[in-house]
């Protein structure tokens, strides 16, 4: 299920996908040897910027992702308020989603492992361990 979907120039190429309440500072990040970042409750991705053209992110709900996209990552976030927000740093883009639970299984798919300029977000529940 779409959860939502925008289409926008990231002047700092970076998109960012948090809980509201994320206090993960990812201050020992390099976006120049690593794509991502994540914390527990946020993930940095870096994104194509301004100057290369615009950015499609979206973000479904336990779908089945038939894009021609790569995973970047898979993992769980804690998300306190069952809220996942996806933005840029200047907020001139800000989507909000609900989410089923606090903790969620987040899975990211790009179109390029350098500078994507197509981000799929996709949200389920949390894995069972074992």
């Amino acid at each position: 299920m779409l959860l939502g979907e925008f289409k926008v120039a990231f002047a700092h190429g970076l998109l960012v996908i948090a809980a509201p309440e994320s206090t993960d500072a990812h201050e020992e990040w390099d976006p120049t040897s690593a794509l991502l970042h994540v914390g527990g409750d946020s993930i940095y991705c870096g994104v194509a910027d301004a100057a290369t053209g615009l950015v499609r992110v979206t973000c479904v709900e336990d779908s089945t992702v038939e894009a021609d996209l790569s995973v970047a990552f898979s993992g769980r976030l804690t998300l306190p308020s069952s809220r996942l927000e996806l933005y840029d740093p200047n907020e001139t883009i800000k989507l909000v989603v609900p989410v089923s639970s606090e903790e969620a299984t987040v899975t990211i798919y790009v179109n390029d492992d350098e500078e994507p300029t197509e981000v799929l977000v996709r949200v389920g529940p949390p894995m069972p361990f074992g």
